[in-house]
C-alpha cells in the first residue's frame, strides 16, 4: 500500500501493508533542504465497521538551525479518520 500525509504537505511517500482485520501500517520518510527530514513511524490505523480508521502514529522530525542538531516528535494519538 502506498500513501501520503498531510504532515508532509503530501511530499512523502508512506508504504506499508493492510491486513484482512483492516489493520493499516504505514511508515516512510521526506529529507528536504529546508524541512530537514521528516519520519513517520508507525502510522498504524485499525479499520472499523463504520469504515472510520482509528490509531496513532509518531513523526519525527530532524533539521540543523544555528543551535545544532534538532530533533522533534510529534506524536499523534486517538486520530479518528473518516473518507
Amino acid at each position: 500500500m502506498h500513501g501520503t500525509d498531510r504532515m508532509t504537505s503530501f511530499r512523502g511517500t508512506l508504504t506499508g501493508t493492510v491486513d484482512q482485520r483492516g489493520l493499516v501500517a504505514l511508515q516512510g520518510m521526506l529529507r528536504d533542504s529546508e524541512l530537514g527530514s521528516l519520519e513517520t513511524n508507525p502510522w498504524r490505523f485499525q479499520l472499523d465497521d463504520a469504515g472510520h480508521l482509528k490509531g496513532s502514529f509518531l513523526l519525527t522530525n530532524r533539521f540543523t538551525n544555528i543551535y545544532g542538531q534538532q530533533v522533534v516528535e510529534y506524536r499523534y494519538t486517538d486520530v479518528d479518520t473518516v473518507r
